[in-house]
């Protein structure tokens, strides 16, 4: 991935989400946008399954729309070259922040985001080289991960990260 000369973020969004989604418009709000409780609890499940390094755990927290477009095959190969390009596998994850926003798909359709950000430790980089983004919407009843990032600052991380 090419970085421009401003200050900038590195990082390579998890290949097989951009099936999924397209992006995410912040709202400014500051309480959470999904009206199912534990969106935080949600994503520190997730993060949990990738630290423990297991594909199928993670695609079990996808979203729905993810699963029906990707096969479950894919995610290994997919969590390996995220791994090799960026610090590693991660071992350890600390939160940092949150944010609100809208999840907007390619027809059109939106959904309440939470994103939610973590220090991570890598097989080869020390807490907080890396980012760990994980992106919360409501699915069906429940909740699901509409994607995730792994992410660098080569100019240095953000003080909302620190």
């Amino acid at each position: 991935m090419t970085c421009s000369r401003r200050p900038r973020v590195c990082g390579m969004s998890f290949l097989l989400l951009a099936v999924a989604s397209v992006g995410c418009r912040p709202t400014g709000r500051t309480t959470s946008g999904l009206d199912v409780p534990e969106p935080r609890a949600f994503s520190d499940a997730v993060v949990a399954v990738v630290v423990e390094d297991n594909p199928t755990g993670i695609y079990r927290k996808m979203e729905a729309r993810f699963r029906k477009d990707v096969p479950e095959a894919q995610m290994r190969p997919a969590l390996d070259q995220i791994y090799a390009q960026y610090g590693g596998r991660p071992l350890e994850a600390v939160f940092k922040s949150e944010a609100t926003g809208q999840k907007v798909y390619p027809d059109g359709d939106t959904k309440p985001l939470q994103r939610f950000w973590y220090a991570v430790s890598t097989t080869t980089e020390p807490m907080g080289k890396y980012f760990l983004i994980v992106e919360v919407v409501p699915d069906g009843a429940g909740l699901a991960c509409a994607g995730f990032s792994i992410v660098s600052f080569p100019a240095g991380s953000p003080p909302w990260l620190n």
